[in-house]
């Protein structure tokens, strides 16, 4: 600051152990004092396992800090016994969700979106921003956006780096964000309230949703279960067929369904933000369309993984 680079906000862990030896509030604030530093550019992490014990100790002490323009977080959230619990005793301004409790193998990749959604669910009654900690590559940071989650941290962005290099990156003003946690969020949509509900119609839904398949894989093979009208038309069929199980797959050439296999196990591999891509589907024998298609994996049920896959007809656009 004295030399007129525009600081960024630093946290600073506090242990229970710290909260116990000493007057955390007071000795935080001599420093802040005496350095001539802003409140706004410091923040409080207290781990969640700090809160286990003595709770009237760190409850004075959080109190304390936030009453004085101090931001508190609770680090390592989801790694207790009691997290919720404590948020109803314990005021805090920022959730630090720990991903190393949930677990990212194809088997439980599921389980661990519903967790993570319930907690964005009660984050959000709480009024509370959260910040996903542990993102380590590209598929988890996917998996946590995909899930509404804003602000993640971890490996995959930056390891610990040396002084200089540390540095050099904060010189660059394109990379850093000054605006911090926004606290003030937008009413999140949920989708299964707004399809409930009696605001639209079938006919209504079915042309926001555009054309749109559910069909089954085993080995290999393609079942179709279901498909809506828009698909219909945009195929140029006028009414189901027994027959359109075997059409689906026929319609895809020959040469672009390696392709359209890859996408399916992407989409299982990333049941959140699916996998889409450009593809070709045959309407006639000379008749080709330029479809873009998203597929989700959905649940398995029977042996048979089932999916939902959205077209739109790009043919005239590109």
């Amino acid at each position: 600051m004295d030399t007129g680079h525009s600081p960024v906000p630093i946290s600073i862990n506090v242990s229970r152990i710290d909260i116990f030896s000493m007057n955390v509030p007071d000795y935080l604030f001599d420093l802040m004092e005496k350095y001539q530093i802003p409140k706004h550019l410091i923040k409080v992490e207290i781990t969640e396992s700090a809160y286990t014990e003595n709770n009237n100790r760190i409850a004075s002490a959080v109190n304390t800090l936030r009453s004085r323009g101090l931001v508190v977080m609770m680090d390592d959230f989801g790694c207790g016994y009691s997290s919720l619990n404590m948020l109803e005793n314990i005021p805090v301004d920022v959730l630090k969700l720990d991903m190393r409790f949930l677990r990212f193998e194809e088997a439980e990749r599921k389980k661990s979106a519903h967790i993570l959604e319930a907690i964005v669910n009660m984050a959000s009654m709480l009024h509370l921003p959260i910040v996903v900690e542990g993102v380590e590559d590209e598929s988890q940071e996917k998996f946590v956006q995909g899930l509404g989650y804003r602000y993640t941290q971890g490996f995959y962005y930056y390891k610990p780096l040396p002084i200089p290099k540390f540095e050099e990156l904060l010189s660059d003003h394109r990379r850093i964000d000054t605006q911090g946690i926004v606290y003030k969020q937008v009413e999140p949509m949920h989708i299964r309230e707004f399809i409930d509900s009696n605001f639209v119609s079938d006919s209504m839904l079915n042309n926001v949703l555009g054309p749109v398949v559910f069909f089954e894989v085993q080995s290999g093979k393609i079942k179709v279960t279901r498909v809506n009208q828009q698909y219909f038309q945009m195929i140029g069929a006028e009414h189901f067929k027994e027959d359109i199980q075997k059409e689906f797959l026929a319609r895809i050439p020959a040469e672009e369904r390696s392709q359209f296999n890859e996408m399916l196990e992407n989409s299982f591999l990333n049941p959140v933000s699916g996998a889409d891509g450009m593809l070709h589907l045959l309407r006639t024998e000379t008749d080709k369309l330029t479809v873009y298609i998203k597929v989700f994996y959905m649940q398995e049920k029977e042996d048979w993984r089932q999916y939902y896959c959205s077209l739109m007809d790009m043919t005239k656009i590109l």
